[in-house]
């Protein structure tokens, strides 16, 4: 099922993420250019800002608020599923939205079947018809035929369960395997068995995790899995079953510009775009292993 035409508030960029509406571009006048080349590149420039322009007055954005039935008007992340809805995971809950209207999914602490928690956190959907809800009380899986919730949450009593309640990232690789991020490790769950393997930090270990707190998992073109987490970027090597870790370096501006780690994306040529805490955007060349950074008047991305 597709949206109706009146339900163009989001549209799909170049890469098929959502553009925002306070997405901003910024170019940079030429400096130290040649003096023949200089006209010709403010031209090009000028050329540029015109064509971004006719860009973006042909773009309308329209706004979903509490008044049209949007449960909580703080959002953390946005999905589209395969027929069309568009799901809101918010700090009051999950809402689906159909193009006129909402569809509101909460905890009712009398009802097993419904949201462990009213604050979520991350929303991913896999080619199974399952919509996995990261929320501050563990992992929610919820069948989008049969609309049936399964809760998967921290047990002190049990070794093998969710490692932290409090899910930050959600991701299924090419083999399947369902890999969460919390705020006290890294997990892999057994769906079969309802069981997590879980991968912590170990300061004795060089191949452990870097740190606990994980807030993306990515897996690119070639198959490599990535992790931000807030003590840089690991790299997965599912042959030794261990971590490779690319951190900063004071001494070296081509490092991480910071170990905080909010987000990790992989762009058609194959790099990976990196947004620090306090350290702006850094694209890093995993074949290389160093990158650029890109710095910002605030640097809190």
């Amino acid at each position: 099922m597709r949206l109706p035409k009146r339900s163009r508030f989001l549209e799909r960029g170049p890469s098929g993420g959502f553009l925002p509406p306070w997405h901003r571009v910024k170019y940079p006048l030429p400096g130290d250019c040649p003096g023949r080349y200089r006209l010709l590149i403010l031209l090009l420039w000028f050329l540029v800002l015109g064509l971004v322009s006719g860009f973006a007055q042909g773009r309308r954005f329209d706004h979903l608020t509490r008044s049209d039935g949007l449960i909580n008007a703080s959002v953390s992340s946005i999905i589209q599923d395969e027929q069309g809805f568009l799901w809101f995971g918010t700090k009051g809950g999950l809402a689906r939205y159909d193009g006129y209207g909402f569809v509101t999914y909460q905890n009712d602490p009398f009802e097993e079947n419904s949201l462990s928690h009213n604050l979520v956190q991350t929303l991913f959907q896999d080619s199974r018809n399952i919509l996995w809800i990261g929320t501050y009380r563990g992992l929610n899986r919820l069948d989008l035929i049969t609309h049936r919730f399964t809760r998967f949450v921290h047990d002190p009593n049990k070794a093998n369960s969710l490692s932290n309640d409090v899910v930050t990232s959600v991701y299924r690789d090419r083999s399947g395997r369902l890999w969460v991020g919390t705020l006290d490790g890294l997990n892999v769950l057994d769906e079969k068995r309802g069981t997590f393997t879980h991968y912590l930090s170990d300061d004795r270990y060089s191949g452990a995790l870097p740190n606990n707190t994980v807030r993306s998992i990515v897996q690119t073109k070639d198959g490599t899995l990535w992790i931000g987490t807030y003590g840089g970027l690991a790299r997965y090597n599912s042959v030794s079953d261990s971590f490779s870790t690319y951190k900063n370096d004071p001494k070296n501006p081509k490092s991480l510009p910071s170990n905080l780690i909010l987000a990790v994306k992989e762009d058609s040529q194959g790099f990976l775009w990196v947004a620090c805490w306090n350290g702006g955007l850094y694209r890093f060349n995993p074949y290389e292993g160093t990158g650029q950074t890109y710095s910002f008047p605030d640097n809190r991305l």
